[in-house]
């Protein structure tokens, strides 16, 4: 963690006075980080590489006619209160992300995803694929021959299906007749969609429940006789408002907002992160390089993915667990690099963990199940980020 922060504490250094990304590695080097660390052929993007179709079609979308005023529209992320009865019964707050992955001609694909929880099988979180259009949202598996398909025909896969649309969606199959049903009923500004196999007992069903200018407010999935079973109710933003206010008083109960940081997310998978269209976007990636200055060290063979403004860490399992903001990015209660300790303090009280360094210190805060950290160089906030882990974690 100590190699991992100075190295981006010098990156920081180095954009700061106007160096250019082609000269950071001999700056590194000149600063006393061993260039041997970065793997700079690994170096992902660049304009032609990003720059394709996906321009042709942010052009052409007709923004308009893809606003549905049941979905998010201009959220990214929302966040739930979900009850999960999979091995252990599990109560916690989690945020579902809208990650927008292609704006095509007649709408706009989104992922949905909720965050990662241990021992909660991914395929349960990730609600997949969602095609927006202005009256309908469909629902699509979330495979790379759909995602590719979409963005290049534009045709949707035949086993796609209407989760929301205003009017009324009858069950193609009586109540109790054995087979897959379907259906969306009204219910003001709501609109629920039912599914459930009824060929055996054990058979899965899952609802959705949308309301207008709120995006997805209830989400249930499972087996027969509630066997692993799923809901989640999402958190009136009334109350998120009241929390965000009280959280000065009391840093540990702001654990929702803890595990992401703009788009990025702990527990975000490397695969998902590069089906994202992010060129000329703040978020775009500039680099991704491999941890490799110390063989014996945990975190060897790392992959590091760096934009202008923050880079997250994988695990061997390509799964984010660190997230460190090196730019202008503030945290969800207006705290950003350079403001003072006192700044800090006020927002988030006295941290649970300080670790001292020849260059600065670096103070940690339990947050939920993550850790919240900043660090401190001349009083000021030089970094700060969030992980999976102690900053002192070593495997």
């Amino acid at each position: 963690m100590k190699k991992v922060l100075l190295l981006i504490l010098f990156v920081s250094l180095i954009l700061t006075s106007g160096c250019t990304k082609s000269n950071n590695t001999e700056n590194i080097a000149k600063h006393g980080v061993r260039t041997e660390s970065l793997n700079t052929s690994s170096v992902i993007t660049s304009s032609k590489e990003q720059k394709n179709s996906v321009d042709y079609q942010k052009n052409n979308t007709n923004l308009e006619a893809t606003y549905n005023i049941f979905f998010f529209n201009d959220k990214s992320q929302l966040n739930y209160v979900g009850d999960f009865l999979i091995n252990e019964p599990i109560k916690r707050e989690i945020s579902l992300h809208a990650i927008e992955l292609a704006k095509l001609k007649h709408g706009i694909l989104y992922e949905l995803k909720f965050d990662f929880i241990k021992d909660i099988p991914d395929d349960r979180l990730n609600l997949g694929y969602f095609y927006v259009q202005k009256d309908r949202i469909y629902r699509i598996k979330p495979t790379q021959e759909n995602l590719s398909k979409l963005k290049s025909t534009e045709i949707l896969p035949n086993d796609c299906v209407i989760v929301c649309q205003d009017k009324e969606l009858k069950d193609s199959l009586v109540k109790d007749e054995r087979g897959l049903h379907q259906y969306i009923e009204v219910n003001e500004d709501k609109r629920e969609y039912h599914c459930y196999n009824n060929l055996v007992e054990t058979g899965y069903y899952e609802q959705f429940t949308w309301e207008k200018n709120k995006g997805l407010i209830f989400y249930k999935s499972g087996f027969g006789a509630e066997r692993d079973s799923i809901e989640l109710q999402q958190i009136n933003q009334a109350s998120i408002s009241t929390f965000e206010n009280q959280v000065t008083k009391n840093h540990n109960t702001y654990n929702r907002h803890i595990n992401s940081v703009d788009i990025f997310f702990l527990g975000m998978k490397y695969e998902d992160l590069m089906k994202l269209d992010l060129y000329n976007t703040e978020n775009q990636i500039t680099s991704t390089n491999e941890i490799t200055d110390d063989k014996n060290s945990w975190d060897y063979g790392h992959r590091v993915v760096w934009t202008s403004r923050l880079c997250c860490i994988f695990d061997n399992a390509d799964t984010v667990y660190r997230i460190t903001v090196n730019g202008d990015i503030p945290t969800s209660l207006g705290l950003k690099n350079g403001d003072t300790v006192e700044s800090l303090e006020k927002l988030y009280g006295k941290s649970n963990n300080q670790y001292k360094f020849d260059w600065g210190e670096v103070l940690e805060y339990t947050i939920g199940n993550c850790f919240f950290y900043v660090s401190i160089d001349k009083n000021k906030i030089a970094l700060w980020g969030i992980s999976k882990y102690k900053y002192d974690y070593k495997g």
